[in-house]
């Protein structure tokens, strides 16, 4: 597994002075037949359980991973949104219902 940072996440994280990310799978419920939809949301800082997180460092920002996360493909990390609305987004996961 491979995991990238555009060159705007990486300006975007410097005006935010942010050198750690954490990577979490969330369940969202939906009132569907579905039950509830697994979401990675990316939250910066350092996890509260170190031992749930496989750590990464990509140039120069460290990455907490979820063990939840079976990810066996290439991850990017991209910005979407624009002025105050701007987030940080995964590209590349593929998660099992």
């Amino acid at each position: 597994m491979n995991i990238t940072l555009g060159n705007s996440v990486l300006d975007y994280l410097q005006k935010k002075e942010c050198n750690e990310l954490t990577i979490e799978v969330i369940e969202i419920d939906v009132s569907t037949c579905v039950g509830r939809i697994p979401e990675t949301k990316i939250n910066f800082g350092s996890p509260t359980k170190n031992d749930e997180y496989d750590s990464y460092i990509v140039d120069g920002i460290k990455i907490n991973l979820s063990n939840t996360m079976k990810a066996d493909n290439d991850l990017k990390v991209v910005l979407s949104g624009f002025w105050f609305f701007k987030h940080l987004d995964l590209v590349g996961n593929k998660m099992i219902l």
